[in-house]
């Protein structure tokens, strides 16, 4: 073979095979990444709403005009997923559960996760610290 028959014969290449098993792999990596994605969103969307409720259901317990934990179940009333709302007077809780399903061999992921706010009552909270302060300041002297 003469140098320049070489150069032609190197020249005259097909990918075709290689492009054949690469675009297999990323698209692979595309969907798997926009599955992941899609998760990861319902997943901050569901903890949101969950605090979301918590924080107006202990509001509403201290305002004292109802009751907190059922200001708390109206709000999730029509709400998509598994939540429970539980607590007492102190502290309210707010649980959800979710599967999310994915359209390639039954796969599925499991998503949970609970929020908790705490009833508090700034005003007695703030005079009950300044009367302690006041009391430790007068054994102090």
């Amino acid at each position: 073979m003469d140098r320049k028959d070489r150069k032609k014969f190197v020249c005259r290449g097909s990918y075709t095979l290689e492009a054949a098993c690469i675009s297999g792999v990323w698209m692979l990596t595309v969907f798997a990444v926009l599955l992941l994605l899609t998760g990861t969103i319902k997943r901050g969307v569901y903890t949101a709403k969950a605090y979301e409720t918590a924080v107006a259901g202990s509001t509403e317990a201290v305002r004292r005009q109802g009751d907190g934990l059922e200001t708390a179940r109206e709000r999730l009333a029509g709400e998509n997923g598994n939540y429970s709302v539980n607590g007492s007077k102190r502290e309210i809780t707010v649980n959800y559960e979710e599967y999310v399903k994915y359209p390639f061999a039954g796969l599925q992921w499991h998503i949970q996760g609970n929020a908790k706010s705490k009833v508090i009552r700034p005003v007695s909270f703030i005079g009950k610290v300044r009367s302690v302060r006041k009391w430790k300041e007068e054994l102090m002297d």
